[in-house]
């Protein structure tokens, strides 16, 4: 079964399951650049991405990977993702911390990193490891250009 597909509830309306993006991180990195693509057809105002180009998306997730989304379902993600780059932001801002650009990573060292992770578990995803989708989520999460590389 589809992580996404309906099924009905007691009162006989349509209930729709959560879709859980990170069954598969390719479905994330995938809407990332889907995401790009509108993008670069200068489809992102000052306000955001407009409800037609999440459904877009969906459309398009569905083509590429054979998933039921709703365009909802990418705009949450999308909005999940953006609190995720807003943290990484926050990390490389941090006191004993520096950035590897070319490994796209944050490097803390050893004693830094047990005392950190001890007090906050869930940044271990974001330290001394390179970060997955980086260069996507600084484009379509800290509202960068698209360069089309």
């Amino acid at each position: 079964m589809i992580p996404s597909q309906t099924e009905m509830n007691s009162s006989s309306k349509p209930k729709r399951k959560n879709f859980i993006w990170s069954l598969k991180p390719e479905w994330i990195t995938g809407l990332l650049q889907i995401m790009m693509e509108y993008l670069n057809a200068n489809m992102r105002s000052a306000q955001g991405f407009k409800d037609s180009v999440y459904q877009g998306a969906a459309q398009k997730m569905k083509e590429k990977f054979g998933i039921e989304v709703t365009g909802e379902q990418c705009k949450n993600q999308i909005r999940h993702q953006r609190s995720v780059w807003i943290h990484i932001q926050e990390l490389k801002r941090k006191s004993g911390v520096s950035w590897d650009e070319t490994k796209k990573m944050i490097v803390m060292g050893q004693e830094e990193y047990a005392s950190h992770i001890q007090a906050f578990p869930k940044d271990a995803a974001y330290l001394n490891i390179a970060i997955a989708n980086y260069v996507e989520l600084k484009i379509v999460c800290g509202l960068g250009h698209a360069t089309g590389e």
